[in-house]
């Protein structure tokens, strides 16, 4: 037994799912319900006619009682939503589904139970998303001015009603867009949930790079955005890589925000400026909103690497020229001394020895003039 003021919290993310097949308590039996998400548009004054189905996946047999209530964006858990069952919380619009049955059987054998209800829009509804639950209990809710504070619970299932009701709307969605790395990459966790081990950042030693995607829905319509992340390198141009922002169509609901998880961008050897744009559509008629961000990936080891083998290859480059050089001028010194041996050969061939010996000195001094001149050059260098 519960106080009427408790609220019964639908674990499991119901709207990060796409579909509304939950149930709380302690339940003696396994009840489906098989409408997921209903989503209806209507003017004021209009009659929607629908109709559930139920079965028992328990095979035993069970009787469930229908009653409404409404529901909200769960303020502790991003995705997910609470069933509004305190009588103070209620609105309106609650009263807008009705229904002939007050209990519904459900054979044994686990056949689907048509349950017919319908949903009177007013003349004077208020225009925008209308948030109400028609949920199915084992056990008979009390009306709330016979049961005082308490409610009976069994198992229960329920279904969440979107309606739209046309008129003055108001479509708007702010984004919040940035790259990042995410500290946990564990796959369980929901994007509301990594959200918290998400840092930003501009400047990136290598990828992947990660973002972080969040959508505000200021409006008073619930919204299904997608879209994509267009990345491209501003330096070097090349095909944009495009990454998918909610494919499951989840939904956000009126002034609530939601987060989204993109694959992770790039891989391996990475470099330059590049330039991220959030495109999502949303609305009806469809229109855009648009964020765009600008990142870098600078891989300094690598760089770093580069320079080095540069800086070795520049160093060889000089000491082999200086070694050149050095043989170079033992090459011209070795001719030198080989002409000028030649010459006095020659010459003392030729029976003059005191000239051998007067052009011998003569080279040796012209050797020795050509080293001053060279030693002067290398010193005005």
């Amino acid at each position: 037994m519960l106080t009427l003021t408790q609220r019964w919290k639908l674990v499991g993310g119901i709207l990060a799912l796409g579909a509304l097949l939950v149930s709380w308590g302690r339940p003696a039996h396994a009840v489906t319900i098989s409408q997921l998400l209903p989503e209806f548009t209507a003017k004021p004054g209009d009659t929607i006619e629908q109709v559930v189905q139920l079965y028992d996946d328990s095979m035993q047999g069970v009787t469930v009682y229908p009653t409404v209530y409404n529901f909200t964006a769960d303020p502790d858990k991003e995705g997910a939503v609470l069933i509004l069952t305190d009588p103070k919380d209620f609105r309106p619009d609650r009263e807008w589904l009705k229904f002939d049955q007050t209990e519904v059987t459900l054979p044994e054998a686990g056949t689907l139970v048509d349950f017919p209800y319908r949903i009177e829009v007013p003349k004077n509804a208020e225009p925008g998303t209308h948030l109400i639950s028609l949920v199915f209990q084992t056990k008979p809710v009390l009306d709330p001015d016979q049961r005082g504070a308490a409610v009976y619970i069994g198992s229960n299932v329920a279904t969440n009603i979107f309606l739209k009701v046309l008129g003055t709307t108001i479509d708007q969605i702010e984004l919040d867009f940035q790259a990042g790395v995410f500290s946990n990459d564990d796959p369980e966790l929901s994007a509301a949930e990594r959200r918290q081990y998400f840092t930003p950042k501009t400047f990136f030693l290598k990828p992947p790079v990660d973002f972080l995607v969040i959508a505000n829905n200021t409006g008073n319509t619930h919204q299904k955005p997608d879209g994509n992340i267009k990345i491209v390198n501003d330096l070097f141009g090349g095909n944009p890589e495009k990454l998918l922002i909610n494919p499951e169509n989840r939904i956000i609901l009126p002034d609530t925000e939601r987060s989204f998880a993109s694959p992770s961008f790039g891989q391996g050897l990475m470099f330059g400026k590049y330039r991220a744009k959030l495109t999502l559509v949303y609305g009806e008629p469809l229109r855009p909103v648009e964020k765009e961000i600008v990142f870098w990936i600078v891989p300094l080891v690598e760089i770093l690497i580069v320079l080095g083998i540069l800086l070795f290859i520049v160093v060889l480059i000089i000491v082999i020229v200086k070694l050149r050089k050095k043989k170079s001028e033992k090459q011209d010194k070795e001719k030198e001394d080989r002409m000028r041996k030649e010459i006095v050969e020659q010459i003392a061939r030729q029976g003059l020895p005191q000239k051998a010996t007067q052009i011998s000195k003569q080279v040796k001094g012209s050797n020795g003039t050509a080293k001053g001149n060279n030693g002067k050059k290398q010193k005005s260098r």
